[in-house]
């Protein structure tokens, strides 16, 4: 039998000429060379080398190639007693899939010829398909090209994950340099350090008006004291458009906690103990929501206990007992520990109400169902901690003090009159006695000194004189024939041009 260089050629030769264990030796020995580790068993035995290939040039062949193969579940004996024709032979599934229907039906018309596959062109099928049991007359179902290629090959896929990445790392730069313009994939736009989202169905949130950056430290850390009138929502969009225009301080210079941070955009909030009980209502309401924000969901539910504590003492005790015991109990928590432990607090604390009505009933504040420190309240111009009046800045002596309380203005009272006239220097029941001689004479005694007469010349029409008197407080209209006797001729003459102002002797107009 003549000996052929390719060793498929020689696997057909033994097997035609019946030799069908050599051939299946064959077989099997150039399945393990190339596909390694396969087949369990088909390396030789003691030495971990290759043998040379019988029949051909002793190299093995860098590049598998398909070779005809029975079913590998099939075992040796149910091999033996196949005839070649009718076993089974593993095809490359491109070639087997691109194969009209009807040549497929029709065995001639397929080449018995092993076909050559390169992983470089086809990296996608580099692994065959497990062929299941079957019969000798059964037919193998391939599967349809188009179920094959409906999966997105690797290739792609990689790319797609080195394009998110790098548009991640794209983003980065743009939002830190503030400066550039780059559309994402997905259509979302990052321009000049802004993120703008492309969906319209991802509408706006509803949320919470932002804390300046000092308030959003100090609620974060529960380490510093927030009174509660800053969690006014009129005090905090004022606050939020005032910060807007101004240089947030960085973080380490609001851990320092220098006496020069600023902490409010604007002007403070007003004083706590200045609140009636619905503006608490809601500012402890709104706080209750912004320690939810920052993640405090245990001291949140705290809080809420509190609420409930504050109200009950409010229907007990009034509201000046209860707002003095929310306000310390607050600056008990809020402020920084040595072991870092905040009590429980939705619970009334003995020690804090004791503090808080003692303080009430030292100022009297017991008395008051509401509270009367409040901007509108009698007690207004008084400091609630200690009861004395508030003291104004004198630095600022050249300005009028503002006071807080406007509504309380002093007025005058309505339906009195006074019975004493600006004409009037005695007493009225002592002018009433008097008789008309005394009167007269009392009258030329108050105004025996000269006044200064304002006279006003008219030319053709009748003119009057305007007399002030500053004893009197009061002014006297005459008219110009009695008082042209004690003016000189030159006055005369210049009365008829202009105004004039000369001192006379006002006993002639009495």
């Amino acid at each position: 039998m003549a000996f052929l260089a390719y060793p498929n050629v020689r696997v057909l030769q033994l097997f035609k000429a019946g030799k069908y264990a050599e051939g299946q030796a064959l077989l099997n020995h150039l399945m393990n060379l190339a596909h390694p580790g396969a087949m369990e068993g088909s390396a030789p035995e003691g030495s971990g080398t290759i043998n040379p290939i019988q029949g051909g040039s002793g190299i093995a062949r860098s590049r598998p190639q398909w070779l005809i193969q029975e079913d590998p579940t099939l075992s040796s004996s149910d091999l033996s007693n196949l005839t070649f024709a009718k076993r089974l032979r593993q095809r490359d599934p491109l070639t087997a899939t691109a194969i009209h229907p009807t040549l497929r039906s029709r065995g001639a018309a397929v080449s018995q010829h092993p076909t050559r596959s390169s992983s470089r062109l086809h990296p996608i099928f580099d692994q065959q398909p497990q062929v299941g049991q079957l019969s000798a007359n059964t037919v193998t179902h391939q599967t349809p090209l188009a179920n094959v290629l409906r999966e997105p090959p690797a290739g792609v896929a990689e790319t797609n994950i080195k394009l998110e990445l790098w548009e991640e790392a794209q983003v980065k730069v743009l939002m830190t340099s503030k400066k550039g313009r780059l559309v994402l994939k997905k259509g979302d736009v990052v321009e000049n350090g802004l993120y703008l989202v492309a969906d319209p169905t991802n509408e706006m949130e509803k949320g919470l008006t932002p804390l300046s950056p000092v308030l959003t430290h100090w609620l974060r850390t529960f380490k510093s004291y927030i009174p509660l009138t800053v969690f006014n929502r009129v005090f905090l969009i004022d606050n939020q458009q005032e910060w807007s225009r101004r240089k947030a301080p960085s973080e380490p210079k609001i851990k320092d906690g220098a006496s020069s941070l600023r902490v409010y955009g604007g002007a403070p909030p007003p004083e706590e103990l200045t609140m009636q009980f619905e503006h608490w209502i809601d500012d402890i309401g709104l706080f209750i929501k912004y320690v939810t924000l920052e993640v405090w969901e245990t001291l949140a539910k705290s809080f809420k206990g509190h609420r409930e504590v504050v109200m009950e003492l409010w229907e007990s005790y009034g509201w000046m007992i209860a707002l003095c015991y929310c306000c310390r109990l607050r600056q008990g928590m809020m402020h920084e520990t040595v072991d870092n432990r905040i009590k429980h607090c939705s619970t009334l604390q003995s020690a804090i109400f004791d503090e808080a009505r003692l303080m009430a009933d030292s100022l009297n504040k017991r008395a008051y169902r509401t509270n009367p420190y409040a901007p509108d309240g009698p007690l207004a111009h008084l400091n609630p901690l200690t009861g004395l009046p508030r003291v104004t800045n004198s630095s600022a002596s050249s300005r009028k003090p503002v006071t807080e309380v406007k509504a309380y203005s002093k007025t005058k009272l309505r339906g009195v009159t006074s019975t004493r006239k600006d004409t009037d220097w005695i007493p009225f029941s002592e002018w009433e006695l008097m008789s008309q001689e005394q009167k007269r004479e009392a009258k030329q005694g108050m105004i025996k000194e000269k006044c200064m007469i304002k006279a006003v010349v008219q030319v053709g029409q009748e003119t009057t004189v305007s007399i002030e008197d500053r004893s009197m407080r009061g002014e006297k209209t005459v008219g110009l024939t009695s008082v042209v006797a004690g003016l000189e001729e030159g006055a005369q003459e210049e009365a008829g041009k202009r105004s004039q102002v000369v001192e006379v002797d006002i006993s002639d107009l009495t």
